[in-house]
């Protein structure tokens, strides 16, 4: 095989590896790779230890007396509800439909306010465009304003 082709091997076989659960041809292959291959074989030799630790972790007993107290706990939890939760918990679901019931008048209120009021009627003078071009008319004649907007240039072209 090819070196980089072992070296994935040997990356895709690592728990294989640390427990020794290869078949003996395939296993020798590995070794001799790992003998020639320093950074394969650092892998190897960090995964193993890493394994062994964890394989050391599970290992330890818990306390005989660890479900017994779980169980309790779990029992007193259910039993007692906090202060806090007897009191909002209730709360909560009473205020849910009020705060409902205000909202939907609240919009009630505004819809009947929004098409109680008069319309008047809309004057073009009353649009910002129009108070724009009203502005225009206020210009003094014969101030720098009046010669960039051109007023005399239209005054004089209408004989």
């Amino acid at each position: 095989m090819e070196r980089k082709n072992i070296c994935r091997e040997v990356e895709r076989n690592l728990v294989n590896i640390a427990e020794k659960r290869m078949d003996n041809e395939t296993l020798d292959i590995i070794l001799g790779h790992l003998a020639a291959c320093r950074r394969c074989a650092q892998l190897c030799q960090r995964f193993s230890r890493t394994w062994q630790n964890i394989a050391l972790q599970n290992e330890r007993p818990s306390s005989p007396s660890f479900f017994s107290n779980l169980m309790k706990r779990v029992v007193a939890y259910d039993e007692k509800p906090s202060p806090g939760r007897a009191v909002f918990v209730p709360l909560r679901r009473l205020l849910r439909p009020a705060v409902a019931i205000l909202l939907l008048m609240a919009g009630i209120l505004a819809g009947y306010e929004m098409g109680n009021t008069t319309r008047k009627e809309f004057r073009p003078e009353d649009s910002f465009l129009g108070q724009l071009l009203g502005s225009f008319e206020d210009i003094p004649e014969a101030s720098v304003a009046d010669f960039y907007v051109g007023r005399q240039f239209i005054k004089k072209a209408k004989p």
